[in-house]
């Protein structure tokens, strides 16, 4: 028995009213189509795609459902709705069908439009056909019927549903207190869409907002100048009494305003550099900074310097100095010596190598990423390949191919591995003892991710693998047939047959 959507979400909520963080619907998606996290094919559409303005192609299907659940035929209607679910999204079509009922409610019969709604909606298998059923319920009056609201609850837990559910509760009684009890309980795209919407009527909305707006598993800057907009911003950061964990909240949402690569941002504001300049005053006046605290300030000197102004500006050499001063420089200093803070001080120019270097020796897994800006800073790459070889036991980890996406803790090390194949690319002949078993891992991106370097050193250096390294290129051989995945069998394929692209266009 399939169980619908609903129903799998009332099953694996927990005491505490939310989702587990490993909680996910079946994926509805064929194989050769790009996976969205919940909600992401939603927030493409309405960030970056706008509303319809005309009837979209998938739309007849919905209407022609909505008639035929009004002839009373809702098993027929509920299969249309399927049909439509399996191609096509509602987000960009709900003011369409919505104007389609409302100019036709005199003949629809409401009972019947009601009643497809509810069971997509309570019993709906697919995505699309729940969202369909929650948008139809849009138009009906739901005061009085706790058990519907309940159920709509319910379904905003998850982040595929959250815009559909406070679309809904905007027309309940206290929508605000609605949407405040659901978004401090997602955080995914739910979150983003709820902070959106919300209206921050109370100290305690507001303060929530400051604390943790930014704060979601898409992109800060999608909720960046929303929260901006909603907390009294300059009101707040000019306070000399404003304790850390406050500031730290106006920090991250000025940094997220700092990233306009998703949405709009700082550059939104009319007093753009009014409001930097009182954080910086305020970050100058405090104390009890540690070193991630400096990270806003200086992906702030990093936008004003990517502007290319003809010369620098006071604000950016005041902004500069303070980065450079002794308290700065001493508190990133001892978040080295506790083997913390390596890329803060690396983006000041401080000398975080030898320190990085250790940690590394300690516990490579965790610390992979360190190993890779040390081998892209040419410190110690040879010493940093080889303790990756010992340290993830690279050959343990060459079990065989197969079609493992290399999530959870035990691919932690695969991880790593991946991580540090990255950065060989233009490292020409450095780590073949890494390659060779990350192509024998069953983790499809260790394996894809070692053909990448073979084919970026064919391609800088306008060589055949068999002239780079005959050795790689007889291994290559051996394990082609061997090869579970068709795309990765092919790539070696073109890599033997030198049917790389070099980079002079050969």
């Amino acid at each position: 028995m399939e169980y619908s959507i609903y129903e799998q979400i009332q099953n694996a909520v927990t005491a505490q009213g939310r989702l587990p963080e490993d909680f996910q619907l079946p994926d509805e998606a064929p194989d050769t189509q790009v996976k969205f996290a919940p909600g992401a094919m939603d927030g493409i559409i309405f960030y970056h795609t706008g509303s319809q303005s005309e009837e979209p192609e998938g739309y007849s299907l919905l209407i022609n459902a909505i008639e035929t659940a009004a002839e009373g035929k809702r098993d027929e209607a509920v299969r249309l709705v399927y049909d439509f679910a399996a191609k096509y999204h509602v987000l960009g079509m709900i003011d369409l069908f919505q104007e389609y009922v409302m100019e036709n409610r005199d003949r629809i019969p409401v009972g019947n439009i009601i009643d497809l709604a509810v069971h997509l909606m309570i019993k709906g298998t697919k995505a699309e056909a729940v969202k369909f059923g929650m948008s139809l319920l849009e138009l009906i009056n739901l005061d009085g019927q706790d058990e519907l609201k309940d159920s709509i609850r319910l379904l905003a837990l998850e982040d595929e549903f959250t815009l559909y559910a406070a679309f809904l509760m905007q027309n309940w009684e206290n929508p605000n207190k609605e949407l405040f009890y659901i978004l401090q309980k997602v955080e995914g795209w739910g979150r983003v869409h709820l902070v959106r919407m919300i209206e921050a009527d109370s100290e305690e909305i507001e303060e929530w907002l400051v604390r943790n707006g930014v704060h979601n598993d898409v992109i800060p800057a999608y909720s960046g100048l929303d929260c901006y907009t909603k907390v009294h911003y300059l009101e707040r950061i000019q306070n000399p009494a404003l304790d850390l964990e406050a500031y730290r909240g106006l920090a991250n949402i000025l940094d997220a305003m700092l990233d306009e690569g998703p949405v709009a941002g700082i550059s939104a504001l009319e007093n753009a550099q009014e409001v930097v300049q009182a954080f910086f005053e305020a970050a100058k006046a405090r104390t009890d900074l540690e070193a991630q605290d400096y990270v806003p300030l200086i992906n702030l000197k990093e936008r004003i310097a990517d502007a290319n102004e003809e010369s620098p500006s006071a604000f950016y050499m005041d902004l500069s100095d303070f980065l450079q001063s002794d308290p700065v420089k001493k508190t990133v200093q001892s978040a080295l010596i506790r083997k913390e803070g390596f890329e803060i001080a690396r983006r000041l120019g401080m000398n975080y190598q030898e320190y990085a270097y250790q940690a590394i020796k300690e516990d490579f897994v965790k610390n992979a990423w360190i190993a890779s800006l040390l081998i892209v800073d040419d410190y110690k790459v040879q010493e940093v390949v080889d303790l990756a070889y010992d340290k993830l036991q690279v050959e343990r980890l060459a079990t065989g191919t197969a079609d493992e996406l290399g999530l959870g803790e035990e691919f932690k090390a695969h991880q790593a591995l991946t991580m540090v194949l990255q950065v060989l690319r233009n490292r020409m002949n450095v780590g073949e003892n890494l390659i060779r078993p990350a192509l024998k891992s069953p983790v499809v991106n260790n394996r894809n991710m070692a053909l990448s370097v073979l084919e970026e050193w064919m391609k800088t250096s306008g060589k055949t693998i068999q002239e780079i390294s005959p050795n790689m290129a007889e291994y290559l051989k051996e394990i082609l047939q061997g090869e579970v995945r068709d795309d990765i069998r092919q790539k070696i394929e073109q890599i033997l047959n030198n049917r790389v692209a070099h980079t002079d266009g050969r």
